[in-house]
């Protein structure tokens, strides 16, 4: 088993990219960028879990991933990946490959086998093919909230 690496740094045309765990903090931002594009609805903040991981450009946070820990199961489950629209495509995109990528090693170095993902957009989705995953189906995210 690989040991777990703390933080990785890709220097990507002048630009550095580091990929770490996810903070409280993180998780804050990310779901101001939710309520942001999704015209003012909210996340709820205890979906998420207290686990995942991001990526920030330059010291600016750029892309979140939580990440849900399956404790009957050697499975691990990619979360909503929440991003930050002010970046351009290509960014994004490479943060999101970058994000994804060490999504494996954190879950690995944690005693998981296997990763689903639940990535709603075919863009997000590509991706995830590029970085190893197995399309099964196209997923449609909905959410639905009991007792609210």
């Amino acid at each position: 088993m690989s040991s777990l690496i703390d933080s990785f740094e890709f220097p990507v045309r002048r630009s550095r990219y580091v990929c770490r765990e996810m903070s409280e903090e993180d998780v804050n931002t990310a779901l101001l960028w939710f309520k942001s594009y999704y015209d003012g609805k909210d996340f709820p903040k205890d979906f998420l879990p207290e686990t995942g991981v991001c990526v920030s450009v330059d010291g600016t946070l750029v892309c979140v991933i939580p990440i849900y820990f399956e404790h009957s199961s050697n499975v691990a489950i990619l979360g909503h990946c929440m991003i930050n629209h002010k970046f351009n495509k290509k960014q994004t995109c490479f943060a999101i490959k970058k994000c994804i990528e060490y999504a494996v090693e954190y879950a690995s170095g944690r005693g998981k086998k296997y990763l689903v993902s639940i990535f709603g957009r075919n863009s997000i989705n590509k991706i995830a093919d590029n970085c190893g995953f197995i399309t099964a189906d196209t997923i449609e995210e909905k959410f639905f909230f009991c007792g609210r």
